[in-house]
């Protein structure tokens, strides 16, 4: 194949010409002083200009180039979620694993560093894809991919367990909701873990709920304590309604809220009322009427519904108060709760 450029000549020219033609640099430069400005520090500043343009578009990408993203693909599965792990030099996954038998189902993998290796870079980009045999079906246990010395490829490096993943176990509720079968819908304050969705059996406007779940096994016992912190706010005013848990196969591993649709977030509102701080903070006595102390409580954990009412959210720090504990003790776990209350940036003082 030729790989030589074709030579675009205009019609009636000769293909020799009696006199060497001026370099195409030369020809370039010759055209911008010809129109540059006639004073010199026009001249200067449009020449300044110039070679900053010049050192943005080529020199820059060179010193400061774009950071390097790797793009994993599994052939039998869709990537949920991911994290690294760098005290293990793994990447975790979370995957959709499509099962020959029953359709879908998730799936945890782990994949080592060094398989980055032997990523295949995409033309132009500073970008890798990584290509990683299929995942074993029809078991529950967990797999490790590594490079495979033998031939300098990746394979399935190690069975990692095959016992059952914790699970919330204080499921309460008897409405329950599979993880893959709940829609993702769009919302501003989504997060890796908080998601709006929607089930056509639920029972609420466009049959929509918030998730919130956990995406990996070190984070079931945060779940499994806001699942029990709203059992005991039943019907409180102060929380939003529980409408069910979610299902990850057998396990459970989150649930679902009501989406308070109107609501918004006390920190987005700008001149804070004494009134609105003030149904923050009834609501806050209220839970701890209850014995509980949020622990992470502030404006950005408060929402206000359209008709005022304050109403709290985020119970992942909770702590239920002992009746072992001196009250003067319990007092000063309140009091601080108080003193939280009134942050906006959403950072606790604890």
């Amino acid at each position: 194949m030729n790989n030589a450029e074709p030579v675009n000549r205009e019609p009636g020219l000769s293909q020799q010409s009696p006199q060497r033609a001026p370099p195409e640099s030369e020809k370039f430069w010759s055209f911008i002083w010809l129109y540059l400005p006639f004073s010199p520090p026009g001249r200067a500043a449009l020449l300044i200009s110039i070679i900053y343009m010049f050192i943005y578009t080529y020199i820059g990408p060179l010193v400061s180039p774009p950071p390097t993203r790797f793009v994993f693909n599994f052939p039998n599965a869709q990537v949920l979620t991911h994290r690294e792990d760098f005290s293990s030099n793994v990447t975790h996954f979370r995957l959709a694993v499509h099962q020959d038998i029953d359709g879908w189902a998730v799936k945890y993998v782990s994949v080592d560093f060094d398989v980055r290796m032997l990523g295949e870079k995409i033309p132009k980009t500073n970008t890798y894809n990584i290509w990683i045999p299929a995942v074993p079906q029809g078991d529950n246990c967990t797999f490790r991919f590594g490079v495979d010395p033998g031939n300098d490829g990746i394979a399935l490096k190690q069975i990692v367990s095959c016992q059952a993943l914790p699970s919330v176990n204080n499921a309460w509720n008897s409405d329950a909701f599979e993880y893959l079968h709940l829609e993702p819908r769009p919302m501003k304050n989504s997060t890796g873990n908080v998601r709006l969705v929607r089930h056509p059996k639920l029972d609420t406007p466009g049959g929509l709920a918030v998730m919130k779940f956990a995406n990996f096994a070190d984070e079931i016992h945060a779940i499994a304590l806001e699942t029990e912190v709203y059992y005991y706010l039943q019907n409180s005013g102060i929380a939003p309604k529980f409408l069910g848990h979610v299902r990850e196969g057998r396990r459970v591993i989150g649930f679902l809220l009501e989406y308070i649709e109107d609501a918004r977030l006390t920190s987005e509102i700008y001149g804070l009322t004494d009134a609105e701080i003030s149904r923050c903070q009834q609501a806050l006595a209220k839970l701890h009427g209850f014995g509980l102390i949020h622990n992470d409580i502030h404006l950005g954990n408060c929402l206000i519904r359209r008709d005022g009412t304050a109403i709290l959210i985020d119970f992942d720090r909770a702590t239920f108060l002992s009746l072992a504990i001196p009250d003067v003790l319990n007092q000063e776990y309140f009091a601080r709760d108080f003193v939280n209350m009134t942050n906006t940036d959403g950072k606790s003082s604890q």
